[in-house]
């Protein structure tokens, strides 16, 4: 990022055009993680896909007051770490799921096999 009066060169990166006192980085870097997976559905080619360079002038990024941006921060990674915390628990849960269900085939297997020779000894 460079200084909202700072004069660009011809060469200057798309990421070197964002005025650093109208953004927050980490909000900026979560809105091109949405935008990511947008691009890949976007991109051409066969082997190597690619974003053109016309999709990308035209890609507009809303930049809110940085009090906004802020909170917006604050929100995802809670929230990312909130969807964290329920993946985890639903990980235990489908264990102890799986665990159940093995315990409850071998119950059966053995009440099988009791019942079986229960009948050949009558």
């Amino acid at each position: 990022m460079v200084p909202l009066h700072t004069p660009l060169q011809p060469h200057t990166s798309i990421s070197s055009v964002i005025a650093a006192a109208l953004s927050c980085p980490k909000y900026l870097l979560l809105v091109l993680q949405a935008e990511a997976a947008g691009m890949k559905e976007r991109a051409a080619g066969g082997v190597q896909s690619f974003i053109s360079l016309g999709q990308l002038r035209s890609s507009v990024v809303a930049l809110p007051p940085l009090s906004e941006q802020s909170r917006i921060v604050t929100r995802v990674t809670a929230l990312r770490r909130l969807c964290a915390d329920l993946r985890q628990r639903l990980a235990e849960r489908e264990a102890v799921q799986a665990r159940l269900a093995e315990a409850l085939v071998a119950n059966n297997a053995q009440t099988s096999t009791q019942q079986e020779d229960e009948c050949h000894a009558a």
